[in-house]
């Protein structure tokens, strides 16, 4: 039986012993890990998932229905119906567990991850021209798409949040009460942050084409610098800071060894960056090409506020189709903030055929998911040429900047700064 502390403490709850006895994990009938597809009645369903929609997800566990009583969730399996949620009468019954379903997507145990070949070359991968670079990473792209299951879903991702909207749902209808919970300061509705990791040096000197427009609209950003990769002119840096921006460390020097290195030398690789996180105090760290293990978050937690390395959801050729940690909310990894980066980076579209408009249209739809839901919306731009670094792109990503700056349910801030609220929180 499950306490459910992490969904109380999420919807800003306090734990009380009665809710133990309401709300009811059935663990009797095991049948396994399953990939299946959830639908919701109309009776606890939020507006942003369409009556009958199916919200497919990877249940580490589902269990046989053993219940009688009104159908509030249903498993959708090979065509084949079965109870998922139960309300029998003064109780209600999950044929899964849901803290350990959304633990088990947060922390992407659904997938197998995969070290990508060139992390393994002695060359770095930046000698090859960035255009080059993206014409093989979206030749990958699609040869992929044909052996992996589309899981998590891309652009959305709904499952974690459907499942958090379930059990607050259940909740208010077994302690006949609605909860109105406040996830933001100042009663905003949702956050957005806005990050740029610089690449190379020719991505240093175009940092004004993303940060002149920024400034221009009052917003301000993060961008993450490499230690050890192209020289730095420390004046622009200053600059940055004077006028409002965050600094955070992109790791040494953005060849992806970092995760796959063993302790010791991933150690080495973090201490060689001490230098500038140290000038710049900086409190957050994003893994080149966001390669990531368990051993490399066990790391950068002993030495950063918050990580910037984890999509919520992405079509990725380098660690595995489609992966990322299926929430739109920040969560915590070993004492350490984790915001995920939430709208589609400009690489990832690039790579995979999106151009000019239909880039922006899409980062504006996802938004307005977002929005929705009430999450935190984390764009990840790169001021390298081939990517938003040119003249077309830059003036999309200043479309995109005009919208949200005259949004008043948002609340822009420095990752820092949300990283900070959440934790507080």
């Amino acid at each position: 039986m499950s306490n459910y502390n992490s969904f109380l403490k999420f919807w800003g709850l306090e734990y009380k012993k009665i809710y133990e006895q309401k709300i009811i994990n059935n663990k009797k009938r095991p049948i396994g890990p399953q990939f299946a597809s959830i639908i919701l009645s109309d009776e606890i369903r939020p507006e942003w998932i369409e009556k009958n929609e199916k919200i497919p997800i990877f249940f580490p566990n589902i269990y046989e229905n053993v219940s009688k009583g009104k159908i509030l969730v249903e498993f959708f399996i090979n065509e084949k119906r079965m109870p998922a949620v139960v309300l029998e009468e003064d109780k209600i019954i999950f044929n899964f567990d849901p803290e350990e379903t959304v633990r088990f997507l947060m922390l992407e145990k659904y997938f197998i991850r995969s070290r990508p070949f060139f992390t393994k070359l002695p060359i770095h991968p930046h000698y090859l021209p960035g255009v080059l670079r993206t014409a093989i990473n979206n030749a990958l792209f699609f040869v992929k798409k044909k052996e992996k299951v589309e899981f998590p879903s891309w652009p959305i991702e709904k499952s974690i949040e459907t499942i958090r909207w379930i059990f607050l749902r259940c909740f208010e209808i077994m302690n006949s009460k609605k909860i109105k919970p406040k996830f933001w300061p100042k009663n905003k509705k949702y956050a957005i942050a806005l990050t740029h990791d610089v690449e190379t040096g020719e991505g240093f000197k175009r940092i004004k084409m993303l940060s002149d427009p920024e400034e221009k609209h009052g917003l301000f950003s993060c961008w993450n610098f490499l230690s050890n990769h192209y020289r730095m002119d420390y004046h622009k840096i200053d600059e940055l800071i004077k006028n409002g921006h965050e600094i955070g460390s992109h790791g040494f020097n953005h060849d992806g060894k970092l995760p796959f290195l063993n302790k010791e030398k991933m150690e080495i690789r973090l201490d060689n960056c001490s230098g500038l996180i140290k000038k710049y105090n900086i409190k957050g760290f994003r893994s080149p090409f966001l390669l990531r293990t368990d051993e490399m978050f066990d790391a950068i937690s002993k030495r950063f506020f918050y990580d910037l390395s984890i999509p919520d959801t992405e079509r990725e050729s380098q660690v595995g189709m489609f992966n990322g940690c299926c929430t739109i909310f920040p969560f915590m990894i070993n004492g350490m903030v984790e915001l995920p980066i939430t709208l589609p980076q400009d690489s990832r579209l690039l790579s995979t055929g999106f151009k000019g408009e239909k880039i922006l249209d899409l980062w504006m739809k996802k938004l307005e998911w977002i929005k929705a839901v009430g999450g935190v919306a984390v764009l990840n731009t790169h001021p390298e040429k081939h990517l938003s670094g040119n003249k077309k792109m830059s003036e999309v990503y200043e479309k995109f900047l005009k919208k949200i700056s005259i949004d008043d349910d948002a609340w822009i801030a420095k990752p820092y700064e949300i990283a900070e609220w959440w934790k507080q929180r």
